[in-house]
C-alpha cells in the first residue's frame, strides 16, 4: 500500500514539474532542423572499391582456382582375369 501512495506522490510531484527551454535554445535547434545531409560521396566511394576488389576476386579465382579439377579422372578396371593377347 506504502508503495502505491510512494508512486502517486511522485506523479503528482512530476505532473506538476515543467521545464521551459530558453530561446536561444530553440534557435539552436531550428538550425540543426533546417540543415539537410547531403549523402555522403565518400560512402558510394568505398561501396564502388569494395565491389571492384570483389569482382577481382571472382574472375581471378575462377582462372586460378583449384587446379586439380582440371585433371582428366584416371578409370581402372577392376577385372584382371581377362589378358588381351596381341594378334599375330
Amino acid at each position: 500500500m506504502e508503495a502505491s501512495r510512494f508512486e502517486e506522490n511522485v506523479k503528482k510531484k512530476l505532473g506538476k514539474r515543467e521545464i521551459k527551454p530558453s530561446a536561444e535554445s530553440w534557435s539552436k535547434l531550428e538550425g540543426r532542423l533546417e540543415k539537410k545531409k547531403e549523402p555522403s560521396k565518400i560512402k558510394f566511394w568505398w561501396i564502388g572499391v569494395a565491389a571492384a576488389i570483389g569482382i577481382v576476386f571472382f574472375v581471378l579465382g575462377s582462372f586460378f582456382g583449384n587446379p586439380g579439377l582440371k585433371e582428366n579422372p584416371v578409370v581402372v578396371e577392376e577385372n584382371a582375369s581377362e589378358e588381351i593377347m596381341p594378334q599375330e
